[in-house]
């Protein structure tokens, strides 16, 4: 790839500095881990937190100390793959400065119903496999 960016900024007479830079990626993957060892402890979990998140068996984070490198984004394409890979997906945005999955997505309904679970509680939205929520 740097290469390429040199080759490109060289066709357009532009400086290219010989600076070496190194691009770094790593995944890693293990056996998720129960949030409860039994179902007591299960059942006391959802109590605590309430039973919106009673059918909920595992959760992904996208997360980053910096702004603005693309977690919405990440986070938006993974929900739309594993879902069309067949698993029950939901995504919650959770950004206090400010929703992004309003912006990258645009469902056909985006009205928000209440739920019968709980005061305060409502529906997700639905687009193409995935339940929306920001």
């Amino acid at each position: 790839v740097q290469q390429e960016i040199a080759n490109f900024a060289q066709s357009r007479d532009w400086t290219v500095a010989d600076v070496d830079s190194a691009v770094e990626v790593g995944v890693t993957a293990s056996r998720p881990v129960p949030l409860a060892q039994t179902a007591a402890e299960h059942a006391e979990i959802i109590k605590k937190l309430g039973p919106g998140l009673s059918n909920v068996g595992h959760f992904l984070a996208v997360y980053s100390c910096k702004g603005g490198v693309g977690k919405s984004t990440v986070a938006t394409n993974l929900a739309y793959e594993l879902s069309r890979l067949g698993a029950r997906v939901g995504l919650l945005d959770v950004d206090i400065y400010g929703p992004s999955l309003p912006v990258l997505v645009k469902p056909d309904d985006p009205a928000v119903r209440r739920s019968a679970k709980g005061s305060g509680m409502v529906h997700p939205i639905h687009h193409r496999g995935v339940k929306l929520m920001s």
